[in-house]
């Protein structure tokens, strides 16, 4: 291909045939003869009337721009597209994305005030989307920041009681958060934890038929792939009387979500 930005009067350097049988050439490409469709296609070896990066991306490819925020200071103003660049926005970055990290984003637009940005922290995977929708009331009722898309793995699905471990398909430093989903026997539960060593998870439940109460407590240790269910046990306490009663069977862990 010719190249007219360092080279404008290439045309000069060239015989009168030559100039013809590129235009020819360039024709060709452009046009297949068809009186319905004047122009060829675009694919992976010609770009037909579409520039080479309007195929990369048609064709699933980021467009790899490092100095996208150079050329837009403001990232509304970005044209729809994928690119693959750094974050250079500031305060307007998605949280936990900093100046010069990795990003990778996906900007669709209907008009310059109906968009919407989905950004993708490179090295850690998080999720971040931005949607505006006309200026009245400012990007319609759409929150004004960056919204985070919470995502999870399952990391185990069974039972897993007092004493017992399990081994994880996956490294838990991986995840913000472990969510743990478990049974007393009465009910099921949900609790969310950092992801540390060491984790406790205390439920209180009140009874039905008497003035009283159980609590519940359990630890868990927590190593990269593997998670122990450790120290538990039960209290139960009614007026003037409090005993320790043995963690029941029915006190169990029955899925582990790793959150990102």
């Amino acid at each position: 291909m010719l190249d007219f930005q360092s080279k404008p009067n290439i045309f000069e350097e060239m015989s009168y045939e030559e100039a013809v049988k590129w235009l020819l050439r360039q024709v060709a490409i452009h046009f297949d003869g068809s009186d319905h469709d004047a122009h060829v296609l675009a694919t992976e070896s010609n770009a037909g009337f579409a520039t080479p990066e309007t195929v990369m991306q048609a064709r699933g490819r980021w467009l790899r721009d490092y100095k996208l925020s150079q050329k837009y200071p403001n990232i509304l103003d970005i044209p729809p597209g994928k690119y693959a660049t750094k974050a250079g926005w500031g305060a307007n970055n998605p949280g936990g994305i900093e100046d010069d990290s990795f990003v990778e984003m996906m900007v669709f637009a209907d008009h310059d005030l109906r968009k919407l940005i989905v950004a993708f922290a490179r090295y850690s995977g998080e999720i971040y989307i931005k949607m505006t929708h006309n200026s009245d009331p400012v990007e319609g009722y759409n929150s004004l920041g960056w919204r985070r898309v919470y995502t999870t793995s399952v990391l185990f699905e069974g039972e897993l009681r007092k004493g017992q471990s399990v081994n994880l398909p996956d490294d838990t430093f991986r995840y913000q958060t472990l969510r743990i989903h478990y049974t007393d026997g009465d009910g099921d539960f949900i609790e969310e934890i950092k992801r540390q060593r060491y984790a406790r998870i205390t439920k209180a439940n009140l009874w039905n038929e008497s003035a009283g109460m159980t609590l519940i407590e359990f630890e868990l240790t927590i190593e990269a792939r593997k998670i122990t269910m450790s120290n538990g046990r039960a209290l139960d306490i009614s007026s003037g009387n409090v005993s320790n009663p043995a963690m029941s069977n029915d006190v169990k862990i029955t899925k582990i979500e790793g959150v990102k």
